[in-house]
């Protein structure tokens, strides 16, 4: 209690009452003081009022603000968990808002939207809230979003403090798997270019780019649109026209080219196959061919297209007129080897000189395959070139003797002709001459010979 005391005299008297400063948030609160009537000496009684008020009228203030500027929270496992804190606390109950705004994430894409009432419970000076953070299984990166302290509905005596808002950062949780639709491929060689397809196993907020990389060391760049999980691109196919096997090469992912969190899956290579479609026609150079006895005929081989490997053709020949095996000429068969890349080449045929008097000769030419790597791939021009051996013999005619002789009564003189140099395939006739000798002529017209 307090005692008052009034000098003589006096008829009013001050005094203080103290009031404790607490720095706690509070209403304005108030106290009643009561004169003691006990108290009193005699000749004292107490007037009215008997009992006065006293109000405390609150001047502390709290500021309210985030106990940190940045916070984070990995996509998938759980809220993003914000604390506000007070400078003072307070005596009663204090719901505190709270908004949202995007930056890079998205509300109820990547985040829940607000708005969020945090409340301090009486004496508290710190409160936690969540905001719940989407698990969207698309590959976005990081992203974030702002948390602010809405001024406008703040209670009496709670001022902004700093930081005002705070920044939340949504750590991606995803990654994608990047494939090609197919371990392999095939094309056929005329199709001018194959199309392979790139596979995404989730999509992504933002354009990616990959590098396929081809056997020959040549790279293409690949763009996946945001949103897209499959893209397709071509490769270059040349029509090359020489006969050849099928061929492949592979294609490759660059991993090292990929952003963060992509990853290549089992199908990074694919194989693709070109299938051949070339073909090649053999024919002879000529369809008609001459060639003197004793000397080498070279007819060509031609190829409408060259062939990657050797190909191994025979040559065959039919009499028509010549008689082979020797006779005329060397009948064969002849091997003919077409090296790689080749479209002509030559062989040699051997004609015989038989010293024998005949007319012009002839046979034919034929040829199959023997050795190819695509048999059916290998055509022919059925022609048959006609192979004439031009005759060269020469034979002279000349009597055995250059004298003959017969008695007159043997009615006849027996006289030689001879051929010189061979025979002949054929009848040969020849005149012979009578004419008189002096100055021992014989005379003629049935006189002494016919």
């Amino acid at each position: 209690p307090y005692t008052v005391i009034f000098p003589s005299k006096t008829t009013s008297v001050t005094f203080n009452v103290s009031i404790i400063n607490d720095n706690t948030l509070e209403m304005d609160e108030r106290f009643d003081l009561t004169v003691n009537a006990s108290s009193l000496p005699s000749g004292l009684t107490v007037g009215s009022p008997s009992q006065a008020m006293v109000s405390i009228l609150n001047d502390d203030t709290s500021l309210v603000q985030f106990n940190q500027s940045t916070y984070s929270v990995i996509e998938g496992r759980g809220p993003a968990q914000l604390v506000l804190v007070f400078s003072n606390p307070s005596s009663f109950d204090i719901t505190i808002e709270t908004g949202v705004i995007d930056n890079t994430a998205t509300v109820n894409e990547d985040y829940a939207s607000g708005p969020y009432t945090v409340m301090f419970p009486a004496g508290a000076t710190s409160a936690l809230f969540d905001i719940s953070v989407v698990d969207n299984d698309v590959l976005e990166g990081n992203e974030t979003f702002q948390v602010v302290i809405t001024t406008n509905a703040l209670p009496v005596g709670v001022v902004i403090g700093n930081p005002l808002q705070a920044t939340v950062t949504i750590v991606d949780n995803d990654t994608t798997i990047l494939r090609f639709s197919d371990s392999s491929y095939t094309v056929g060689e005329g199709d001018g270019q194959v199309q392979l397809v790139l596979l995404l196993s989730i999509p992504s907020t933002f354009d990616i780019i990959v590098q396929v990389i081809n056997t020959n060391g040549s790279s293409i760049d690949v763009t996946f649109p945001a949103g897209v999980t499959s893209q397709s691109f071509v490769v270059p196919i040349f029509d090359d026209n020489t006969l050849e096997k099928n061929e492949n090469f592979s294609a490759i992912i660059n991993s090292s080219s990929l952003p963060a969190k992509i990853y290549t899956g089992i199908t990074n290579l694919t194989m693709i196959l070109i299938t051949d479609d070339d073909d090649i026609t053999v024919s002879f150079g000529q369809q008609t061919y001459s060639v003197k006895e004793d000397e080498q005929l070279h007819p060509t081989l031609q190829f409408s297209n060259p062939s990657s490997s050797d190909i191994m053709l025979e040559v065959r020949s039919t009499d028509i007129s010549a008689i082979g095996g020797g006779h005329d000429y060397n009948s064969g068969p002849y091997v003919v080897l077409f090296p790689a890349e080749m479209t002509s080449t030559s062989f040699a045929i051997s004609v015989s000189e038989d010293a024998v008097l005949e007319n012009n000769e002839t046979f034919s030419l034929s040829v199959t395959v023997l050795s190819v790597l695509l048999p059916d791939s290998v055509k022919f021009d059925n022609r048959q070139p006609v192979v004439t051996i031009v005759e060269t013999s020469v034979l002279s005619v000349e009597f055995a003797k250059t004298m003959f002789s017969g008695l007159e009564s043997s009615s006849s003189v027996p006289v030689t002709l001879s051929l010189i140099g061979g025979n002949s395939s054929y009848d040969i006739t020849v005149t012979v001459i009578l004419s008189d000798q002096s100055p021992l002529s014989a005379e003629g017209n049935g006189v002494d010979y016919t």
